[in-house]
């Protein structure tokens, strides 16, 4: 969170996220750590790939995130969310589809996912990923701040 911020404010731009959202993701001040640490990256993530010069002008889909993560909470971090569609966990009903689908087709810019890192699928992805040039950002779905990429043109920063 420290870090996001601090990114934050070297562009003249703070995030209400750990004053409004942090409270209530979980109880126990270790796991309320972790789960700030894993929803930054996350911000992060999304930040960074909605900046003008990098990602082209389609569509970052956020595909079953594991925080909640509203469009609200996105603009209250100055992220501007009109690129960006969420697709929430209780929205997808053909998993497969949708993931291979969004990184096939030309509308999509990049697809953010909240795979766990061995599953069996998230090679599949990654090779479809590079195939067709669309940046994949898998954040690990356990209880860590970890991020993979797979795109020759992707540039993020995986690691928080």
């Amino acid at each position: 969170m420290r870090q996001l911020n601090g990114q934050l404010a070297k562009r003249g731009e703070t995030t209400g996220f750990h004053q409004q959202q942090s409270a209530s993701l979980c109880p126990d001040s270790y796991f309320q750590q972790i789960a700030d640490q894993s929803m930054a990256a996350v911000i992060n993530t999304i930040s960074q790939l909605t900046s003008p010069s990098d990602f082209g002008s389609g569509w970052i889909l956020v595909v079953a995130p594991v925080h909640h993560l509203t469009k609200q909470l996105l603009e209250q971090c100055q992220i501007n969310t009109q690129r960006i569609l969420l697709i929430s966990q209780k929205q997808v009903v053909r998993f497969d589809n949708l993931m291979r689908d969004a990184l096939t087709c030309s509308t999509c810019s990049a697809v953010v996912s909240f795979l766990d890192a061995d599953s069996e699928t998230l090679a599949d992805y990654e090779y479809l990923a590079n195939k067709y040039q669309t940046p994949l950002v898998n954040h690990f779905s356990s209880n860590t701040s970890s991020a993979a990429i797979s795109s020759p043109v992707a540039s993020i920063a995986a690691h928080h």
